[in-house]
């Protein structure tokens, strides 16, 4: 599921609520804005885990 909405967060709040039941006949159905997608070429995430206590011995 995808959702934009370019306002304040409580008026964003409310149009979440407000969105029908999947599946639903009135619930919408659209592409995100071009805009709101990120860049084909970003490095991806990397998790860096301290490591723990006991493999320092």
């Amino acid at each position: 599921m995808t959702f934009q909405y370019h306002a304040a967060p409580s008026w964003t709040l409310r149009a979440i609520l407000r969105l029908s039941a999947p599946g639903d006949q009135q619930s919408p159905i659209e592409r995100p804005a071009r805009e709101c997608f990120l860049p084909e070429g970003l490095p991806q995430p990397v998790l860096i885990r301290p490591l723990s206590p006991s493999a320092s011995i």
